[in-house]
């Protein structure tokens, strides 16, 4: 076991320095693009070729072209872990942005360069602030042309071979119908394949990604949320089962 561990920090501390070289880029950049969202799409690009690269990690996403086919659309993910920020920011399109929780601006250097780029940070323990946040959110999708990316499970959820997603939260689903954006769901197939940090191992292998089919909002009204909500959380759950091989 301990040399197990020697070998897996000794595959972390290359991840780590090529993180530090994404934060100075970003700090570069931002010199130019200070509050401009498209920040957050070139770095993501380097810091996503890192945590691919440098973890022996490939990916194959299915149906690329739903996530640049529609110019301003509600993405949602599903939330495993803080290797989300290495594996999505690879792909999202150039006018997106993310929508994290508050807590995440203080995480030190990552949260100052969120803020710069022009992100969006939720507080979810204030219902009224949430609500004003995601009415922000809607006016960026209707006046300045951004897609947005939310993680409605509102938590991670670290996937095994047989877990499903959590239920959905509804604040994103209101912002689609009321900006009438269409969902573009994605689905992330589990991390445990390619990394298993309970035995401290970098696996490699490839991490599927399916986009699926927009869901259009046009002409739906809040009336129709909680039967939105519950079909894209339907339709990713059995997207997930196929790519781990349940369905």
């Amino acid at each position: 076991m301990l040399l197990k561990k020697l070998v897996f920090f000794a595959r972390v501390i290359p991840l780590l320095i090529w993180f530090q070289i994404s934060v100075f880029y970003g700090f570069v950049l931002a010199l130019y693009r200070f509050r401009d969202p498209s920040l957050g799409f070139y770095l993501g690009r380097v810091v996503g070729y890192g945590g691919i690269v440098l973890a022996g990690v490939k990916y194959n996403i299915r149906n690329a072209e739903r996530l640049y086919e529609i110019p301003n659309g509600v993405y949602i993910g599903n939330h495993q872990s803080a290797y989300d920020l290495a594996i999505i920011p690879y792909f999202v399109a150039k006018k997106t942005v993310c929508v994290a929780k508050k807590s995440f601006f203080y995480i030190p250097i990552f949260g100052i360069l969120w803020w710069i780029s022009n992100q969006i940070f939720i507080d979810r323990r204030r219902r009224d602030k949430a609500i004003g946040t995601m009415d922000g959110a809607t006016k960026r999708i209707k006046h300045d042309g951004h897609s947005i990316w939310v993680f409605p499970e509102g938590t991670r959820n670290w996937l095994s071979d047989d877990s499903e997603l959590l239920p959905f939260k509804k604040g994103c689903f209101h912002t689609a119908v009321q900006s009438e954006a269409p969902i573009v769901p994605v689905v992330v197939s589990p991390y445990n394949n390619v990394i298993d940090l309970d035995n401290y191992e970098f696996k490699g292998g490839v991490i599927d990604v399916q986009v699926l089919k927009p869901i259009h909002t046009k002409g739906l009204s809040k009336d129709d949320v909680d039967e939105l909500t519950k079909t894209t959380n339907e339709a990713m759950i059995e997207a997930m089962r196929k790519l781990q091989g349940r369905a």
